[in-house]
């Protein structure tokens, strides 16, 4: 291949400009990978998790949780039918994107700055972060010691 041959094939729309764009587009492409995992895992170990936590009052649990994931889903959809356009609404949402979201604002409100899922397990692990998220689901409240 001839030197010019070579050079205008790197001539192209690349630019040093748009690498802060590329960083934020991968970084988001990783968290989506690592939220879709966590979900699978966390659906996978549920009823596991949630023992753990309540011990024999389980069925109790798995009762109340899903009664506040009906509650959730109704929500949602009365806000949804509000809107002219559904796909502009902020909840879209699934009801575990939505368990997801209020854990990682209650955990910011608590750290006093923004923290994302892939954060928390980076620093506890995720199978505790796992087990708060769990916990979260069933009390409404985030573990702080």
């Amino acid at each position: 291949m001839h030197p010019s041959e070579l050079q205008k094939g790197l001539k192209s729309d690349f630019s040093l400009k748009n690498q802060p764009n590329r960083n934020v587009d991968k970084k988001e492409k990783e968290f989506d990978k690592f939220t879709m995992t966590f979900k699978k895992d966390f659906l996978e170990k549920f009823d596991n998790i949630l023992k753990r936590i309540v011990g024999n009052k389980f069925d109790d649990a798995k009762k109340e949780i899903r009664d506040k994931a009906k509650q959730i889903e109704l929500e949602n959809q009365m806000m949804i039918s509000g809107l002219d356009d559904p796909l502009e609404g902020h909840n879209s949402l699934t009801i575990l994107d939505e368990f997801l979201y209020q854990f990682e604002d209650e955990y910011s409100n608590f750290f006093d700055e923004r923290i994302e899922l892939q954060e928390l397990c980076d620093y506890f692990s995720r199978e505790k972060v796992m087990t708060s998220f769990m916990y979260f689901i069933y009390t409404g409240k985030i573990i702080t010691k």
